[in-house]
């Protein structure tokens, strides 16, 4: 028996509608991910996914990291960013159907529950993440430029930064000895100031 799905109002086989082409390619894709989430930790979109989570190195090599949670996913595409991809828990299907909807260009992944919360490392996770490159330094006026010397631990950082894009800052420069600015914990900790400032890394 092939799969079916709800789609608007109708119940459609999505064998019938792949082979008769009355959906475009992506809806399909979505809704095959949906009913087949990715469960096995060999799969490589989760490897790859679970070493930019876990990885500083992995992070600082592809100029990529993960936006853990809805709260950063919302301040990125505010300020512009598209995601690479949305991840989400099998659990939060109709959430991000949400996420889905204000980025229809962007591909989807489901994963476990058991697998997305190896991703992320919060006690309840949200179910929901995107992938996104670390953007590059914009060259623009600004009104201030904050140096944080040898903050070593992300969540503080991650606090400061908030500070400094609240009092106007353009510019942080972060010292050798920092934390990495792009970890999801510093991500976490400054709640979507990263996107409100220009952040120079490793500054001698």
């Amino acid at each position: 028996m092939s799969a079916r799905c709800w789609h608007g109002l109708r119940w459609l086989d999505v064998e019938m509608v792949a082979r008769k082409r009355v959906l475009k390619s992506k809806p399909i894709r979505y809704w095959r991910e949906s009913l087949m989430p990715v469960s096995s930790r060999a799969n490589d979109d989760y490897r790859a996914l679970l070493a930019l989570a876990c990885d500083a190195r992995a992070r600082r090599r592809s100029r990529r990291t993960v936006l853990d949670g809805e709260h950063l996913l919302a301040e990125a595409l505010d300020a512009g960013l598209r995601p690479r991809r949305l991840v989400h828990a099998r659990s939060q299907g109709a959430r991000a159907e949400h996420w889905r909807a204000r980025m229809p260009d962007v591909p989807a992944l489901c994963l476990s529950d058991a697998l997305f919360a190896k991703l992320t490392p919060v006690d309840t996770p949200s179910g929901i993440l995107a992938e996104i490159d670390i953007p590059d330094t914009r060259d623009r006026p600004t009104d201030g430029a904050v140096l944080i010397e040898r903050v070593q631990d992300p969540g503080n950082l991650g606090a400061i930064l908030r500070v400094a894009a609240a009092a106007g800052a353009g510019t942080v420069m972060l010292s050798v000895g920092c934390a990495e600015a792009w970890s999801p914990k510093c991500l976490r900790g400054a709640q979507g100031a990263h996107f409100r400032l220009d952040i120079v890394e490793r500054v001698v």
